[in-house]
């Protein structure tokens, strides 16, 4: 018996149901005694901007990274109250402030 090859956009009728495209996991930073989102904020952008950054990207990133994890303050409303093993997850970093950590 030959099998004839299928369309890539074809699966044969008894495949499971594929799954939904993975999305790739986001980068997260696990609190550390002594961390501050400040510090978070700096030393992504550092990392990721290959420079340090400028305090206005700093404060710009930091916001974004507060508002992605409002649901993880310990606190409502006080992310200057952090504590160690909190896990907060980082947001991309917008091409604006690659030019702005310069």
């Amino acid at each position: 018996m030959r099998v004839l090859p299928r369309s890539p956009s074809t699966p044969p009728a008894d495949a499971p149901a594929s799954p939904a495209a993975e999305t790739p996991e986001a980068p997260t930073w696990t609190i550390a005694p002594g961390d501050h989102l400040w510090h978070v904020a700096e030393a992504t952008l550092g990392f990721t901007l290959g420079r340090p950054p400028r305090p206005a990207a700093i404060a710009t990133y930091l916001d974004l990274l507060i508002d992605q994890n409002l649901d993880v303050l310990a606190v409502p409303g006080q992310p200057d109250l952090v504590f160690p093993g909190q896990v907060f997850t980082l947001p991309p970093v917008p091409q604006e402030l690659a030019g702005a950590a310069t």
